[in-house]
């Protein structure tokens, strides 16, 4: 199995070795990107307090005819897999084999099959 091959290499624990970098680049994403769509959204109000996020999520949840609750989660979600990619690309990829011209052996795929295998999600969601 391809995780198996992967683990020689870089530990499972390896996103809770780094997990207060994880959450600092999880809290910066999120928010860039909230405030980033925003302003290409051309939202015109100011987003300096939650409960200023709190309603550009609930204007979002009306044009998508979905809940404020889903367009938040779907913002942090997105902060968080940006901060989980850029951390294991930081701190493991370098740590794997290379071929002949300075190539990983391993596919994005099979990085990505790995890091969801060794992420709990469940956890990811709680922090």
């Amino acid at each position: 199995m391809i995780a198996d091959q992967i683990k020689k290499y870089v530990p499972e624990t390896w996103l809770q070795d780094h997990w207060d970098e994880f959450i600092t680049l999880a809290g910066k994403l999120t928010t860039t990107l909230i405030i980033s769509t925003a302003i290409e959204k051309k939202w015109t109000k100011p987003m300096k307090t939650p409960e200023d996020f709190k309603f550009f999520f609930e204007d979002e949840a009306k044009q998508k005819k979905i809940s404020a609750t889903e367009v938040e989660y779907y913002f942090f979600e997105a902060g968080r897999l940006k901060a989980r990619n850029y951390v294991f690309e930081k701190h493991c990829v370098p740590l794997l084999p290379k071929n002949e011209a300075g190539e990983s052996k391993f596919t994005l795929e099979m990085l990505l099959s790995f890091v969801n295998s060794t992420v709990n999600h469940a956890e990811l969601l709680k922090s």
